[in-house]
């Protein structure tokens, strides 16, 4: 279940990620791409495992879930990409001093994030296993 869902769930995000990143130039509030990947492949593998699974089967995980909600995480991303240039010269040296603050502040979001959603991930996991190596004589 593990391998299944982690190979349904890395198809879709670099298919994802090649589409938004590559052919739509949005990356997210993020400078890289490795950050949009990285956020999207945990949040829509984190949040997957909640939804009832539902659609086709392959390799024995439903991935019609996975794709819609990746779909929808990544479009929520990709929205929040500034999209105005600077206009002028001084436009743009107040951008520069603004986006400062605002890329601490992400940088320390997206480290807290990706714990979360890591720990959900796991969260998910780990009861199954350790009730298994329970019930093991």
């Amino acid at each position: 279940m593990f391998f299944g869902d982690f190979l349904i769930v890395l198809l879709v995000t670099l298919v994802l990620t090649a589409l938004f990143t590559g052919g739509l130039k949005r990356r997210g509030p993020w400078a890289s791409s490795f950050s949009f990947f990285s956020i999207l492949l945990l949040s829509t593998w984190g949040i997957g495992l909640w939804i009832i699974p539902f659609g086709p089967a392959f390799l024995g995980v439903y991935w019609l879930p996975y794709l819609l909600l990746g779909l929808v995480l990544a479009l929520l991303l990709s929205a929040a990409t500034p999209t105005r240039p600077p206009r002028n010269a001084r436009e743009a040296i107040a951008q520069a001093e603004t986006s400062l603050g605002i890329e601490k502040n992400l940088d320390a979001f997206f480290w807290v994030l990706l714990g979360i959603l890591v720990l959900g991930i796991l969260s998910t996991y780990l009861p199954a296993r350790c009730l298994q190596a329970a019930t093991l004589p």
